[in-house]
């Protein structure tokens, strides 16, 4: 819209427009090539490059020690799955006997593809069996489990990709794409893309697009 933009955006109170310099956008790629309208045809391609792998979080929280023994229900889940992908590596950082805590559970593909249909519960039982067999100490424990898919979890390094991939991050005149799919597949490049595309814009001499500062 001239020397700036329009973004048309959906929230709980209803639709917004809002007028705008400088748009981030922090969207999945294929989201991103849906929503921004009028990207260039080499954008497009980068975006549409990129695929993800499913993912599926399964957080289980657990009561401090020495309270009233409970029994978490459990439900048919598929035997040959494996409903946790790291071992329950991750944890709250406190004394879990003393003060209860959460364990940190994810599926991602292609197992979390294997049960994305499945009932809910049948999926928080797969990760409690898992965690049982590797935690067996916190069998009576169980206080709840959570559960949440993401359709785009992670993505993926795919045939193809690499030729498009120094273009992910390039903006298109004063539109910016944040994520991880812009440098490396897991959070510590996702931040920092976030960072870059909040620096104020700056054109280039000789070029049409704009560079993050």
């Amino acid at each position: 819209n001239g020397d700036g933009y329009i973004v048309e955006a959906d929230s709980p109170d209803g639709p917004r427009t809002i007028a705008a310099r400088h748009v981030v956008c922090a969207l999945p790629a294929p989201i991103a090539a849906r929503v921004l309208s009028g990207l260039p045809g080499w954008k497009l391609d980068a975006l549409h490059a990129v695929h993800y792998g499913r993912w599926i979080s399964t957080p289980i929280v657990v009561a401090p020690a020495g309270e009233p023994s409970r029994t978490h229900p459990l439900v048919a889940s598929r035997p040959l799955v494996r409903y946790n992908a790291d071992s329950f590596m991750a944890r709250t950082p406190n004394d879990s006997d003393a003060e209860g805590g959460c364990f940190h559970s994810f599926m991602a593909d292609p197992a979390a593809k294997v049960v994305w249909d499945d009932p809910d519960e049948s999926v928080k039982s797969g990760a409690v069996r898992a965690f049982l067999a590797a935690m067996p100490q916190y069998a009576d424990r169980i206080v709840r489990v959570e559960i949440h898919r993401w359709k785009y979890g992670h993505p993926q390094y795919v045939r193809g990709l690499m030729k498009h991939f120094p273009l992910l991050a390039e903006p298109v005149d004063a539109i910016c794409l944040a994520g991880a799919y812009t440098q490396q597949a897991n959070m510590e490049a996702a931040s920092p893309s976030g960072q870059r595309t909040g620096q104020p814009p700056r054109r280039t001499p000789g070029r049409r697009r704009w560079d993050a500062g």
